[in-house]
């Protein structure tokens, strides 16, 4: 099994608040993440970088985005309380 991290819209909203704030390199428009559903949609973690030591650079899958994903600049803390669901199939007997 595999642990995939994953964010709702509420916590791409708050992580961009907070990078747009701290005036970290990368957010996105906060418009966008008000136009994604209002519902339990998971955008998981597609890519993750340390980044200037202090941040973490972390892209999500977002298929409403032409783009497919968007990428945020989130502290450690953030990152960390991310939440994760294991995937893959169960082993056989």
């Amino acid at each position: 099994m595999t642990e995939v991290r994953y964010a709702t819209r509420d916590i791409l909203q708050k992580a961009n608040d907070f990078a747009l704030k701290k005036k970290f390199n990368r957010c996105v428009d906060p418009m966008f993440i008000k136009e994604l559903p209002d519902d339990d949609t998971r955008y998981p973690v597609t890519f993750v970088m340390l980044h200037n030591d202090s941040q973490i650079r972390t892209s999500f899958y977002i298929p409403e985005n032409i783009f497919e994903s968007i990428t945020i600049d989130l502290d450690p803390a953030a990152f960390i309380r991310l939440p994760k669901v294991e995937i893959g199939s169960p082993e056989k007997n």
